[in-house]
């Protein structure tokens, strides 16, 4: 929006610009954190938010790739995390969209 205001272009023209390099799927994002690719993962997850993809959905996702692919010492801290930024989202102290990325950020 604000380069809509400033360019004076409408979301259709700035769209056309501003696009990512692939559509956003869940198993494509869960890989890209697993890889430890964080711009690419941040940038998936930011694509599946634009697209309308629920935060909740989203943590949930990562939740469950991340129990399948973690061993028992990595688990225990990652979960903590997802608990954590979880419970903050679900309690209102952040927004759900922000803990997404915060969570994707801080792996």
């Amino acid at each position: 929006r604000v380069l809509c205001t400033r360019t004076g272009k409408s979301n259709f023209d700035v769209a056309r610009f501003v696009r990512f390099e692939e559509t956003p799927n869940i198993f494509s994002t869960i890989g890209a954190i697993s890889q430890k690719q964080k711009a690419r993962a941040l940038a998936l997850v930011a694509s599946h938010l634009l697209q309308g993809d629920h935060p909740f959905y989203i943590l949930s996702m990562i939740g469950f790739q991340l129990r399948k692919l973690t061993n028992l010492n990595e688990l225990q801290k990652l979960h903590e995390k997802l608990f954590l930024v979880d419970l903050a989202a679900k309690t209102g102290k952040i927004d759900p969209a922000l803990s997404v990325l915060t969570l994707v950020a801080g792996l």
